[in-house]
């Protein structure tokens, strides 16, 4: 099964970046149509870097099937080398933490991704049930250790 991903950059980059990128989701096993989205707003201070539009259940359950004991690993590694920027390509002054988003296109529950979360976050994400998310996005929250939502824990 083959299970496509609408991925928008909240930047242009150079098509040879754009090309990475879609490869390093096909080697998750998620077809990407990368795209340059129109700026927009950061939430909660943290600027959106990429932005993946795809079904989470079928994703994860393929990345499951597809990888077995190993796809928490393949999941932090592919997070970490999706938000691998050249420093080059940083604006040098800026503080803005690097996301990865995945949102839930049957829910439009969104999943923020940083490269340095430890590999139980991922391990908790494989089993995560967005359908309970109604406020969202998803943070991990590496103190309790645990994938929260603030905005529906406070309702």
């Amino acid at each position: 099964m083959t299970v496509s991903a609408d991925v928008f950059v909240d930047q242009p980059v150079p098509a040879e970046e754009a090309d990475r990128i879609a490869a390093e989701f096909q080697g998750i096993g998620l077809v990407a149509d990368v795209r340059v989205a129109s700026p927009r707003r950061s939430f909660e201070a943290v600027a959106l870097v990429i932005l993946a539009a795809l079904p989470f259940q079928p994703f994860v359950s393929q990345l499951a099937n597809d990888f077995a004991d190993d796809a928490h690993a393949r999941l932090k590694a592919f997070v970490t080398k999706v938000l691998h920027r050249k420093q080059a390509d940083a604006d040098p002054g800026s503080n803005t933490k690097q996301v990865l988003v995945l949102q839930d296109t049957a829910t439009g529950a969104r999943v923020v991704l940083e490269p340095d979360l430890p590999a139980d976050s991922y391990r908790q994400l494989l089993s995560l049930d967005l359908t309970k998310i109604t406020h969202g996005p998803v943070h991990y929250d590496v103190a309790r250790g645990r994938w929260r939502s603030e905005l529906d824990e406070q309702d």
